[in-house]
């Protein structure tokens, strides 16, 4: 009894098929969005006019610099994180403390720069 032949290699393969398809089918989601945003931002559907600019309460508009250094902050974090998963595709990324510092450190930067610009008349 012990050696009559096991269906989809011993039941291993098919309890991974339906973790694999889902995998696959996020992965191919995420890569579908990527694209899009990617056509829009290229062919001027999602309008970056302004994605630097703050608004004051007198309806002024002024370059804003938190703004700015909160992209950079962003963008640098996300770079971090997509490094890790693609050295490790297989586990969540760890996500350090000090990056949660780096981008609360950066939102609060922002939002005081924007409070004091809407508090000025």
């Amino acid at each position: 009894m012990g050696n009559l032949p096991q269906p989809f290699g011993g039941g291993r393969v098919s309890n991974q098929l339906p973790a694999t398809l889902i995998t696959t089918a996020i992965t191919l989601w995420i890569a579908a969005i990527t694209a899009l945003m990617a056509w829009k931002l290229l062919t001027g559907s999602i309008d970056l006019r302004g994605l630097l600019q703050g608004d004051r309460a007198d309806g002024g508009v002024y370059f804003s610099p938190g703004r700015v250094q909160l992209l950079i902050f962003t963008v640098l974090a996300a770079v971090h994180l997509l490094s890790q998963v693609a050295t490790h595709p297989d586990r969540f990324p760890a996500i350090p403390h000090e990056l949660l510092l780096v981008l609360g450190g950066s939102q609060l930067v922002y939002l005081g720069g924007k409070a004091r610009a809407m508090l000025r008349f």
